[in-house]
């Protein structure tokens, strides 16, 4: 799964078909999921991201939204 690897297969060996083992792409993908858990972990703790979170549930009006993210960006 390795994109180098891919790369060089169809360099090298064009007519040449690939496989993934499932075991490889269940491992690729747990390892997504968890890069994005963490992501969100971080978002999750920074202020801006409870402000936007808020801004998409609709708590607040869009004239307060648009003075929060200002307040963000100064």
């Amino acid at each position: 799964m390795n994109k180098t690897y891919q790369q060089t297969v169809l360099e090298k060996l064009p007519t040449l078909q690939t496989s993934i083992d499932k075991y490889h792409l269940v491992q690729e993908a747990n390892r997504m999921v968890d890069e994005v858990r963490q992501i969100e972990i971080r978002l999750a703790k920074s202020k801006f991201f409870n402000k936007a979170d808020t801004l998409a549930r609709g708590k607040i009006s869009k004239q307060a939204a648009r003075k929060l993210l200002l307040e963000e960006k100064k």
